[in-house]
């Protein structure tokens, strides 16, 4: 399979509304690192020829805390972040595009716990296809019924400018799609609220105490 041309897409703009905390999310810590590093880092053991961040509320202190050493990440700032999810997602698209990439997986800054096999199925299965269709496609795990992210667009030069207004805009316009189911209930988790923090701590101490796989 060749997998030099997929892009992972990182969307890690967003304001931490919900959160109520006066602190970006992305930097909250879970057992010494923060959740954005901790995505990236679960990212960069997967094949992908480029790793593009997309920031915009707090970047520049997300950029200067987060120091990770790979000549693959790229960190693109967004503008218009306040406007919604929707303007990183087209920043992040236009970038891969600019990089000759025929394939990109969307992830979010803020889901830490995705499991490494659900990354190679979902990858695995876009670059099998990239190689015998030319025709745009798109897979999304889900689990129970309920559709979670990564997301992986294939063929992505051959897209209409569909994509301009968002993904979710673009998985509903798309003829070729893909469900896989996968046991994996954190392709649904986002750390949002407090709560949700509570619980990733919660969490962190339970991988690392072995008690399931990650």
């Amino acid at each position: 399979m060749n997998q030099n041309n997929i892009s992972a897409v990182i969307l890690a703009a967003g304001m931490s509304s919900r959160m109520g905390r006066g602190k970006a999310k992305q930097l909250l810590q879970l057992s010494g690192e923060s959740i954005l590093e901790r995505v990236i880092k679960k990212i960069q053991t997967h094949p992908f020829s480029k790793i593009i961040v997309v920031v915009g509320h707090e970047r520049e202190k997300i950029k200067s805390q987060i120091n990770i050493n790979d000549p693959r990440l790229i960190w693109l700032d967004n503008d218009e972040y306040k406007l919604g999810q929707h303007h990183s997602f087209k920043k992040g698209m236009e970038a891969s595009l600019s990089h000759q990439q025929e394939g990109v997986m969307f992830f979010l800054g803020d889901q830490p716990f995705i499991q490494n096999k659900v990354i190679s199925r979902i990858m695995g299965n876009g670059a099998e296809r990239l190689e015998k269709e030319q025709t745009p496609f798109a897979i999304r795990p889900h689990h129970k019924g309920r559709p979670g992210h990564p997301v992986f667009f294939g063929n992505i030069s051959k897209l209409h400018t569909t994509w301009n207004k968002g993904g979710r805009a673009l998985w509903r316009s798309m003829e070729e799609k893909e469900m896989i189911h996968l046991e994996d209930p954190y392709i649904h988790f986002d750390v949002d609220t407090p709560d949700d923090y509570q619980r990733a701590q919660r969490i962190v101490l339970e991988l690392e105490k072995g008690k399931w796989e990650n």
